[in-house]
């Protein structure tokens, strides 16, 4: 990533010019100073629901890797990155028992 130089100027203080000799140095000097990158991390949304009502299922949630300005980026560590789904079970299945002619079976809902 190529740096960015931005120009900033020291001021020195004031002294009592009357006992220096002339040329006075010049009062302002400018130098250059690194300009900081911006840094990158792992940007995570909120989990979706289950996707089943009843036994194992699964939430997803985005994660996108993103700049400090909110700006979408390729330089995020992939071995930090949050995982991006996660099984869920809201509550057991419980079993639906009927009868058809005289048969009993069991299903689960």
């Amino acid at each position: 990533m190529p740096s960015s130089h931005s120009q900033r100027f020291y001021t020195q203080p004031s002294t009592d010019s009357k006992n220096c000799p002339e040329p006075h140095p010049p009062a302002t000097q400018s130098c250059l100073l690194t300009y900081c990158p911006h840094t990158n991390y792992w940007k995570v949304g909120p989990w979706t629901k289950c996707s089943q009502t009843c036994g194992s299922g699964v939430m997803e949630r985005r994660v996108e890797c993103v700049t400090s300005k909110g700006q979408l980026s390729k330089h995020c560590r992939p071995s930090e990155r949050p995982e991006s789904q996660a099984a869920c079970q809201e509550r057991q299945c419980k079993p639906l028992t009927f009868t058809v002619w005289g048969l009993t079976p069991h299903f689960l809902i």
